[in-house]
């Protein structure tokens, strides 16, 4: 009893699944089905309808791809018991569809002479699948075929029936929209075999009937259509042939033009993996086809960018003709803008005397240069002799012929016209070589060329297309040269950075290269009407790793020579260059040295990459360079001699850089006639600044030049010196500034050691020292205590410093030199005392009295005025005033000796503003 209940259970538990799978399996399946149709966003169905009995319906299917699209219902009337069950299908297809001119199907070609067979030893791992029987069968209402305008076909009715190993057939029929018929069929009994695979030794035959179908308008050219057309393609094995036989009349707009008959036999071979193999491919017969439209090429042209109306013309004719089986095979294509002739040798496997004329438009030419071309151009091509697949037997080069290219066309990237190419080329499979060699007319110059490049590997090349890929993948590797000459420079341009693509005409108006290929270097000479240039590229496999031995020589005329710097240069410029060694990981060995009449600088010096430590992948440069002049510099720089007058020329400098591509580190010195000194700088971020805790020394000798610039920006007293009696000395600290030149990013501090000097007795403060301001006296013995000066933001800002005269007068100074406006704020102050040569009444004070004085107004116009705000009356408030008028009156009645000396009564009311 026990049993009887566990049964009852387990079959209640599986009546239930088997009643719960009857109904949710065939909603499970429809979403499944639903989602597999639409995965492409294109495609849309309305409903899908599954069920146990039967049929399988899909309504309102629309489909899209870019071979056209349909809008179908389709049926199967099987349940899907019978679907898992059978082993024979029925499909019905109802709608409409479309389809696209231009759409291609590509069907792969079967490798190694065939689809793979199904084993006769039938020994497999698995079960063998059996492929079903199928019948398909499809009505559309309408198909139309989409051109320059829609074609429409009405009443297409196909039919599919497939029992592997027995029977492989279809029908296809459709109404023409002029009224007539196109029927196509075909039978292949055992074309498939039980397991689906395609039988090539299977026999099959395809009948074609057409009567009045027009054929598609494609790229404007319209109006054509088949009058009739009947044909058979059948083959006794397909492994082996096909026979071909078809004749078919042509009508544009009605009136009968052209013909199309073919009777041909195609043998074939047991190799189908090269496409190029002629060997063991036989075809015997004719095809004649004249005067029909290019258009039902389309298909196959389209994807190249050729439209056949443009780059072919309307109509075209081609004639193929092999008689008997060791004949050749001859063969044309004439059409309004192209021919093409030749002869092919299929017995000994090679292509002869092939000549091709074509007239190449502009939008064919964009399309096939990827816009690098543009413009129209005839070309003639002539092969003398090709060799597909394998090697020559009859001793001539694999591949050898010339081509004529004629017309107007422009290089864009470079604005290059060419109107002329003619090349001899040659491909030998013995050696492993093609060369070429040839003159082009580029911007009306005769540029030859030639080259030559050998294989270097070691593989078994099958042909030509396998030497070509060989050589041109291994590049720059490889053995051969290439070489042309007198181009025209504009062809650098676009390898040039486009800030200095304006300088290629310094190098003259064409240039010339010769390369010579080895297998890990190649040497390259460069020469132009002012340039020479040679030097080895060092290769490790395809990629170019360095240089050697570079030589560069280049001759500047003056004219030359003032545009790439920007300055005028009156002499000849002569540059020569030796690079030892270059890593393009950035070491280097060089010395370099650039004359200009009779002045030369020479540098010398390299780069180093390190390779280890903390500073592993950095790059350092240890450069010395004798004879820069710097009134060259300051020209080329816009720094109207300042450089030059505060430095000197010529100047010698030795600069040792660390981590020159990121984080810029200058330690330098140098000398010159003028100055000597010694820096470290830092460059970040688009700034240049002293090192912290480094000072940068210099050591200036004193001359006019210096004077009038250097010494005058840092105030009008010290561009009153004359002589030293050492270098000027000056030590900066925590100095920086941008590189753009902006004086209001400058930021110093500065100490200058001037010392003992003598100063010009018509200074701008001496002016009010009578005692100094005599033609008997030029210059005045003076000291100066170190100046000590803070720049922020472009604003010079002195510490007070003296200035004592003939150890005697003590003049304090202090204030401010803008130099982003060049404007003056200083402040001094002269003893009273000085303005007389003895008022023995003012020494009666306890303190001698100092009359402040502003230095106002520009760095190059200074002004100097007694400050508004000195009272002297109130100084002199306890002092009488009277007894300083007599004292004063007294000295100016005194003997002759002082009569010269000016009124110091009329030079303190000057001072002071009086009338």
């Amino acid at each position: 009893m026990r049993k009887k209940k566990v049964l009852l259970l387990v079959a209640g538990f599986v009546g239930c699944c088997l009643i719960g799978a009857y109904f949710a399996i065939p909603p499970f399946l429809e979403n499944l089905l639903k989602q597999s149709l639409t995965e492409n966003e294109s495609n849309s169905v309305q409903s899908i309808q599954v069920s146990w009995a039967g049929p399988q319906i899909i309504y309102g299917l629309h489909v899209e791809s870019k071979h056209g699209s349909a809008d179908v219902d389709i049926e199967i009337p099987s349940g899907l018991f019978g679907i898992v069950t059978g082993d024979h299908y029925s499909v019905l297809v109802h709608g409409d569809a479309v389809l696209h001119t231009t759409a291609i199907n590509k069907i792969a070609a079967p490798q190694n002479g065939s689809v793979t067979v199904a084993e006769e030893d039938g020994k497999h791992d698995t079960a063998v699948f059996t492929f079903p029987a199928i019948s398909v069968d499809v009505q559309l209402d309408t198909l139309t075929v989409q051109g320059d305008e829609p074609l429409v076909y009405s009443n297409l009715l196909a039919s599919v029936i497939i029992k592997p190993g027995s029977v492989f057939s279809f029908q296809i029929q459709a109404v023409t929209d002029t009224d007539g018929a196109i029927v196509c069929s075909g039978d292949a009994p055992d074309l498939l075999t039980e397991q689906g695979e395609i039988n090539w030794d299977a026999s099959a035959s395809v009948g074609i009937a057409i009567k009045d179908a027009a054929i598609p308008t494609i790229h404007g050219q319209g109006g054509w259509s088949v009058v009739d057309l009947a044909g058979e393609i059948s083959s006794a094995k397909l492994r082996e042939s096909i026979v071909v036989s078809m004749v078919g009349r042509f009508a544009q707009y009605d009136v009968p033009k052209g013909y199309a008959a073919i009777k041909t036999q195609f043998h074939l071979g047991q190799d189908f993996s090269d496409a190029f193999s002629l060997s063991d491919n036989q075809l015997v017969g004719t095809i004649d086809v004249q005067d029909v439209p290019t258009s039902i090429l389309a298909p196959l042209v389209t994807r190249y960018g050729i439209d056949t109306t443009r780059d072919l013309g309307e109509i075209m004719e081609i004639h193929v003709s092999r008689t008997v089986e060791d004949a050749s095979l001859q063969f044309s294509f004439t059409s309004e803008q192209v021919s093409a002739t030749g002869t092919i040798q299929l017995d000994e496997n090679y292509i002869e005397n092939v000549t091709l004329t074509a007239n190449l438009q502009d939008e064919f030419v964009r399309h096939i240069s990827d816009g690098e071309l543009q413009g129209t151009a005839n070309v003639s091509a002539f092969l003398s002799h090709l060799v597909p697949s394998g090697q020559s037997t009859n001793g001539k080069n694999e591949c050898e012929g010339s081509v004529i290219v004629k017309g107007d066309l422009v290089h864009v990237p470079t604005n290059t016209d060419i109107t002329f190419l003619q090349t001899d080329f040659f491909a030998d499979m013995r050696t492993r070589k093609i060369s070429a060699s040839g003159l082009s007319i580029l911007n009306e110059r005769n540029v030859t060329f030639a080259s030559s490049l050998a294989s270097t590997t070691k593989n078994k090349l099958h042909g030509v297309k396998d030497l070509l890929y060989t050589i041109t993948n291994q590049l720059p590797n490889g053995n051969g040269m290439f070489a042309f000459e007198h181009a025209p420079i504009s062809i650098l341009q676009p390898y040039l950075p486009e800030d200095q693509r304006e300088y290629a005409a310094i190098l003259g108006d064409d240039f010339s290269v010769n390369t010579t290929l080895s297998q890990s270097t190649a040497r390259i000479e460069i020469e132009s009407d002012t340039t020479q240039l040679q030097g080895v590229l060092l290769l490790e496999g395809k990629e170019i790793t360095g240089a050697k031995d570079i030589e560069i020589y280049s001759v500047l005329t003056p004219a030359d020579a003032s545009e790439l710097l920007g300055t005028t240069i009156a002499n000849e410029s002569i540059f020569r260059s030796t690079i030892s060694s270059l890593r393009f990981d950035g070491s280097s060995t060089f010395t370099a040295t650039y004359d200009i009449g009779t002045k030369s600088t020479f540098v010398n010096g390299n780069t180093t990459r390190i390779d280890e430590g903390e500073r592993a992948g950095q790059l350092d440069a240890h450069v010395a360079v004798t004879g820069i002049d710097m009134y060259l510099v300051d020209a080329v720089l816009k720094y109207d001699n300042i450089l030059a007058d505060s430095l000197g020329s010529p100047l010698a400098v030795e600069i040792v850089a660390s981590d020159i591509t990121d984080n810029l580190v200058i330690r330098a010195g140098g000398n010159s006639p003028k100055s000597a000194f010694e820096t470290t700088l830092g460059f970040f971020d688009g700034n240049v600044f002293t090192i912290p805790e480094t000072t940068t020394l210099g050591n200036l000798h004193l001359s006019p030049e210096l004077t009038q610039h250097l010494l005058k920006d840092l105030g009008p007293v010290l561009s009153d010196i004359r002589s030293v009696n050492h270098p000027i000395e000056i030590s900066i600290t925590n100095a920086s500034t941008n590189l753009q030149g902006n004086i209001s990013s400058l930021n110093a501090n500065i100490l200058v050691n001037i010392g003992d000097v003598e100063l010009d007795s018509g200074a701008a403060t001496l002016k009010l020292l009578p005692m100094f301001n005599t033609q008997h006296i030029e210059l005045i013995p003076a000291f100066f205590e170190p100046i000590y000066i803070e720049i922020r933001d472009g604003i010079a800002q002195y510490k007070k410093f003296n200035l004592t005269l003939v150890d005697k007068f003590s003049i304090p100074y202090s204030g401010s030199v803008n130099l982003v406006k060049r404007t003056l704020d200083i402040k001094t102050a002269i003893p009273l005392t000085g303005l007389g040569y003895s008022i023995k009444e003012l020494r009666g004070l306890t303190d001698d009295i100092d009359v402040p004085i502003l230095i106002t107004g520009s760095i190059d116009k200074p002004k100097t005025q007694v400050d508004p705000s000195f009272d002297l009356g109130k100084i002199l408030q306890n002092a009488a005033v009277s007894a300083l008028g007599d004292a004063i009156g007294g000295v100016l009645q005194g003997g002759n000796e002082n009569r010269e000396a000016p009124n110091p009564l009329d030079l303190l009311e000057d001072l002071l503003g009086g009338s």
